[in-house]
């Protein structure tokens, strides 16, 4: 093995052109599994784009599942397809995670409703006030 060590910029090149063996990366979700999850596992997006589905993987099923998540507004539905999904990739491990981040928010204790969504600091902060 060869460890390389380059910056962010040529990093994503690599891997947007498959130009890559393995690397390490992390995915951030921003609140739901459709907008930063999903991408990296159908094979509709498979492509040579950084940030897609880059490694190739590809089951119909986990497809179906995401696609009916992403059209469902019931939670229940969305949340059964979610949990099957994740049972299938833990299964298959077509990615293998060796970390999990974490995204602490620091912020001022006179300022209320900093974080009231699962989006964190990326929903905005029109509610904020102070007190």
């Amino acid at each position: 093995m060869v460890l390389e060590t380059t910056d962010a910029g040529a990093w994503a090149k690599r891997i947007g052109d498959w130009d890559y063996e393995t690397s390490t990366n992390f995915l951030s979700q921003f609140g739901d599994p459709t907008l930063g999850v999903e991408r990296s596992y159908v094979s509709t997006n498979i492509k040579k784009i950084t940030f897609t589905n880059t490694g190739g993987y590809t089951n119909p099923k986990v497809d179906e599942l995401f696609a009916t998540a992403r059209q469902s507004g019931d939670p229940a539905v969305r949340a059964k397809a979610f949990s099957d999904v994740q049972a299938i990739l833990c299964d298959e491990v077509p990615q293998l995670w060796l970390m999990e981040l974490a995204w602490p928010t620091i912020h001022e204790k006179k300022l209320h409703n900093v974080i009231t969504t699962a989006m964190g600091p990326n929903a905005g902060f029109s509610g904020v006030w102070i007190g």
